[in-house]
């Protein structure tokens, strides 16, 4: 074996992927590791990449630092996003196709091997999982207050923005009775800094109002003649408003300066918005938070019942070009996307991209969240929280372990699969754009953002996406 091989090499294989459910779930695939070693003579080192760190800073400051690790030669196989796979190529060692074996090939639709290759063909990556945007919303608030479940096909915009009002003006009058507390509960958050975050939440919408992209697969510019953008950017100024104590504002204005991550938090963390536009990863998030059985996972909503929309995003597993290893690298990516390996990344909030696994709500494992809320006055008879200034607070919760045996029994969870991909999701215009899209979207994201924060009418933003597209069509 390839024990034999080594001598003047690193004995490790270095690799920066989201791998923390190995240590959670699946002790098989410590065994596969094991395995791996054996064969190889290489010690695998599961690497946290140091862009993690850099989450809150948006997509574009991680892909950096993910460039920088590769530059230096510190990783020998890393994830990569889709949208950025133009950009990596010069770092990346293309797999050799040839040696992938046949069922890993038939098991993996051609469209998202596709996604990683270049014009030569060359493949720099192999895909791991998918992402898309999904509505997280309240489950127990809309039990409470009587609000229409939305089926499997979604709700529209104009009730999701009915129930979000209807949701804070109930919690107002609950407030209303708690002395000097501030009122600090939203109707919907979303990812709305300016970031590739908001490029994405933005084409769902448009999508959703029966647009297209930012570009057409032939490469035109579409922003400025397709009516349903114009649509969708007007009705998205609408929800933002003042942070003020009123019943009558869907998004908060702050919602302008949140990432995917600050989404989270006040999702799943503080609990305190009905709805929210979030990515498959957020389920285990909201799961350790203590909200397992509290929210569920819908579709995007769409101007119709049906027409809700999910930019496709792609996360694939790349040899880095400077590695010692690509054959043990390569090796590692056709294990990592065993049908063994890909069944258990929906646990933590990836989808995966086996046509087996696709679409098939069996397939998907079940979370075990660790934890639960309850309120401290359940856990504590008797006992008052007094907040300085506020008075008495009776109903504040904490999060408490499943180990505790305090945590009630939930009779069904959320879990990313409750949103089929089937006729749900749209390509990201970098699969047309490839080595401009940075800059595309930068140009996009800015504009989106300008026209949200100035509250522009609908002639004001027509002009703005004129001149947006011009700009793209420059760059």
């Amino acid at each position: 074996g390839g024990s034999r091989s080594l001598r003047g090499r690193s004995q490790t294989l270095r690799v920066c992927m989201d791998m923390d459910y190995l240590d959670q779930d699946a002790p098989a695939l410590r065994k596969d590791i094991e395995a791996f070693e054996r064969e190889t003579g290489l010690r695998v080192e599961m690497q946290p990449s140091s862009a993690n760190e850099a989450q809150r800073a948006g997509a574009n400051v991680r892909e950096r630092i993910t460039k920088g690790q590769l530059q230096r030669g510190e990783l020998d196989v890393v994830l990569i996003d889709g949208i950025y796979a133009w950009e990596f190529e010069p770092l990346i060692r293309p797999l050799d196709v040839a040696a992938l074996p046949e069922e890993l090939l038939a098991a993996i639709p051609r469209r998202a091997l596709e996604r990683f290759q270049m014009q030569d063909g060359r493949q720099v990556a192999l895909p791991m999982w998918d992402s898309y945007g999904m509505l997280y919303y309240r489950q127990d608030l809309l039990e409470l207050y009587n609000l229409t479940d939305p089926g499997p096909d979604g709700w529209t915009w104009e009730a999701v923005e009915a129930f979000a009002l209807e949701a804070r003006r109930r919690q107002l009058e609950e407030h209303q009775g708690r002395g000097n507390e501030r009122f600090d509960f939203d109707g919907f958050v979303w990812p709305g800094t300016e970031s590739e975050s908001l490029t994405a939440f933005a084409l769902e919408v448009i999508a959703g109002e029966g647009g297209g992209s930012i570009v057409s697969p032939s490469g035109e510019v579409t922003l400025a003649n397709d009516s349903a953008v114009s649509a969708a950017l007007q009705r998205m100024t609408t929800w933002v408003g003042p942070g003020c104590e009123s019943g009558k504002v869907v998004s908060p204005a702050r919602v302008l300066t949140m990432g995917e991550e600050d989404v989270e938090q006040r999702f799943c963390i503080e609990g305190r918005a009905v709805f929210a536009r979030g990515s498959p990863s957020m389920a285990p998030a909201c799961d350790n938070a203590g909200m397992a059985g509290l929210y569920s996972i819908a579709r995007l909503p769409g101007a119709k019942v049906g027409g809700g929309r999910g930019v496709l995003g792609t996360s694939g597993l790349a040899i880095a070009r400077r590695s010692p290893h690509p054959k043990e690298a390569q090796m590692f990516i056709e294990m990592a996307l065993s049908a063994r390996w890909q069944s258990l990344v929906t646990r933590r909030g990836h989808m995966p991209v086996r046509t087996e696994l696709v679409g098939n709500p069996d397939a998907c494992a079940v979370p075990h969240p660790s934890s639960c809320r309850v309120r401290l006055k359940d856990l504590v008879p008797g006992v008052r929280l007094r907040v300085p200034g506020q008075g008495d607070d009776d109903e504040v919760s904490v999060i408490v372990r499943n180990s505790s045996g305090r945590c009630p029994n939930v009779s069904r969870l959320a879990t990313v699969c409750d949103v089929s991909p089937i006729g749900y999701l749209i390509e990201p215009p970098s699969v047309f754009a490839q080595a401009s899209y940075d800059e595309m979207s930068s140009v996009f994201f800015k504009t989106v953002h300008k026209i949200l924060h100035l509250g522009r009418e609908p002639e004001e933003i027509r002009r703005d996406l004129e001149r947006a597209a011009c700009a793209i069509v420059r760059e």
